[in-house]
């Protein structure tokens, strides 16, 4: 995994160009399965994505989310603005 968010138990895999060949690609597939077998979530962005589309990738992880983001001891939630997480 990449990224791991534990209060969601949501992956987040960021794949490279690499990830297009059969043997990798496999190595993928088995790997997600068996973290939906631990009841994780996974998704997928490629790594151009995330450079050209930033906002949309960002999108896509928040709705995602099962949850609201709790407040931190403050009673705020974390500052948030224009898609970009601060």
């Amino acid at each position: 995994m990449d990224f791991y968010c534990p209060s969601e138990k949501l992956a987040i895999e960021l794949d490279g160009q690499v990830h297009t060949f059969d043997r990798i690609n496999m190595k993928d597939i088995e790997k997600e399965k068996y973290l939906r077998n631990l009841g994780i979530r996974v998704i997928r962005f490629e790594n151009k994505s995330v450079f050209e589309n930033l906002e949309m990738v960002l999108k896509k992880i928040e709705d995602s989310f099962s949850t609201t983001p709790s407040p931190d001891e403050s009673g705020e939630t974390p500052p948030y603005k224009g898609g970009e997480f601060l």
